[in-house]
Formats: structure tokens, C-alpha cells, sequence
């Protein structure tokens, strides 16, 4: 069995110590390496609370955090979790520092100490692995939220980390610039191998996952394979989750009695299903 990449072990978290509430309660989670795993829940779930764990930016009240096999409590491994677990934020300005694209992206290398060859040949790599080389040159206050949140992905791939967190990424983007951005991150872990954590509230971006995890109230209330979740009908809407329009769809004809058992992931599925169903019935009634 493939050993685990980052693990969560029985982790509570408390943002006042002095306070009964726990942000987050009793959290296990298994990540494996080269996996997309999507963290879902509504505002004040908990997912944001994992999201900081994973690369030592606050350390469990209760409980364990291990990254590569390194204990986010061992501050000698601090900075090497750092660099292996790198966090895409909600809102990129909050992310860049310069004002030139490719400036931008070669901070974080800069920063690290790498040669300067090096740096050239990382920084072209991550600009044209989320599509932005050709506007290396361009000033970042003249991008859209799309491209800037692509170059804030950039500036983290630069830095050459084995995984990759997107905090609410998308949150904040128009639709243009959300699919660039799901685009962007697909790519790094179905062509590259990247280990993605997508952590959100959008369903329809947590279908694109191996893996989900349901945040409620600081604690897992379910989590497994996409088609799986996406079954729980109930428990989503008990967690404040809207179903995707495809699955939304099939749910409301299945009220009004129509017998169509598969939930579709997209609308592709969705129309492929419905065909089937259609087809079915009027050869039934040519019979």
C-alpha cells in the first residue's frame, strides 16, 4: 500500500485556548501522494483551520500533523514543510509582491537561495505550466483576477513544492477567471503529478477531486470517493452544500418519479444519462 503523504491524526484545534470551541475536532485525514483531495464545507466548517495545518502555519491544539513524514510540531522541520506544502490564498494581491509577472514568480525561489540559472529555468517552467509565459513581462496590476491568481500558482510552483493547497482560490474570481484557474491546477495534477488540496464550498469545483473530505461544525461529517459524496443527497444539504446543476437536476426528476438511477458528475454525464433514460422509454412504448 502506497504510504502516506500528509496525515492528520486525531487533530483538534482551538484559536483561544481559553475557549470551550474548537474550530476543528477529532480530524483524521490520509493524503496520498500525486492525489487530488477536495475539502468541502460552508463558512466556518473548519476546512480553512485544515487548510493551515498542512504546512505549519498553526500547529494542532491536540493531536499530530505529519507531512512527508515530518511532525509540524518539530520546529527544525518547520521551513522544509514550508517548502514542500505550498498554500494558494483566496485572494491573490494578498500573495504578490512585485509588480513585473516574472519578478513576481522569482521571489520565492529568490528568497530561498537559489542560483540565479536556476531561478530562470524555474520561473519560465511555472509561467508556462499555468499559461501565463507569454505575459512574463507584463505588469501585474494590468491582469485580471484570473491571471493573477495563475501567477500566484506560479510563484508557489517555482519554489518547487510536492503539494499544492488552494484556500478558497476561486472565491473571488469571475467565472472566466475560475475555470482558468481549475484549468490550471487539473493540469498540475493530472499532468504532473502534483498533489492538490482544494479546499472550498463549490461543489461543482469538488467534483474535479479523486477524494473528498465534508467539513460541519469542525468535524468530518463524511468523505470518499466523488461519486460516492455525491450521493449523499441529504447530507449535503444537512452541511449547506448545493449540489452541482447536472446532480440537481436528476434529483428533481427522480421527486416527480422518473426511475434514473445514476448520478451524473457533469453535464456530459448528465446528457449521456438522460439519452439512455429517453431511449429506454420510447422503445418500451414501441414494444
Amino acid at each position: 500500500m502506497t504510504e502516506n503523504f500528509i496525515e492528520m491524526k486525531n487533530v483538534s484545534f482551538k484559536y483561544n485556548i481559553n475557549e470551550d470551541h474548537c474550530a476543528i475536532k477529532n480530524v483524521n485525514i490520509e493524503i496520498k501522494k500525486g492525489e487530488f483531495v477536495a475539502i468541502v464545507g460552508h463558512n466556518g466548517s473548519g476546512k480553512s483551520t485544515i487548510a493551515k495545518h498542512l504546512n505549519a502555519m498553526i500547529l494542532p491544539t491536540r493531536g499530530r500533523v505529519f507531512v512527508g513524514g515530518m511532525d509540524t510540531h518539530d520546529e527544525d522541520k518547520t521551513y522544509k514543510i514550508r517548502c514542500t506544502v505550498g498554500v494558494v490564498l483566496q485572494n491573490p494581491d494578498n500573495q504578490i509582491v512585485s509588480i513585473i509577472v516574472e519578478d513576481d514568480v522569482a521571489f520565492g525561489p529568490e528568497n530561498l537561495g537559489i542560483k540565479p540559472e536556476e531561478i530562470r529555468k524555474r520561473v519560465d517552467f511555472a509561467l508556462k505550466s499555468v499559461g501565463m509565459y507569454e505575459m512574463r513581462k507584463e505588469f501585474v496590476s494590468r491582469l485580471s483576477g484570473g491571471q493573477k491568481q495563475r501567477v500566484a500558482i506560479a510563484g508557489i510552483l517555482a519554489m518547487n513544492p510536492d503539494c499544492i493547497i488552494f484556500d478558497e482560490s476561486t472565491s473571488m474570481l469571475d467565472p472566466k477567471g475560475k475555470n482558468e484557474v481549475l484549468k490550471a491546477l487539473l493540469d498540475l495534477n493530472k499532468n504532473q503529478g502534483m498533489t492538490v488540496v482544494l479546499i472550498t464550498h463549490f461543489m461543482e469545483e469538488a467534483v474535479l477531486a479523486d477524494k473528498i473530505f465534508i467539513m460541519k461544525n469542525g468535524e468530518i461529517a463524511a468523505n470518499g470517493n466523488k461519486r460516492d459524496i455525491f450521493s449523499e443527497f441529504s447530507l449535503l444539504e444537512s452541511c449547506n452544500l448545493s449540489l452541482p446543476q447536472p446532480a440537481k437536476l436528476i434529483s428533481s426528476l427522480r421527486k416527480e418519479g422518473m426511475d434514473i438511477p445514476q448520478n451524473p458528475l457533469n453535464k456530459d454525464e448528465c446528457v449521456d444519462i438522460l439519452d439512455k433514460f429517453l431511449s429506454s422509454k420510447l422503445r418500451a412504448n414501441e414494444l
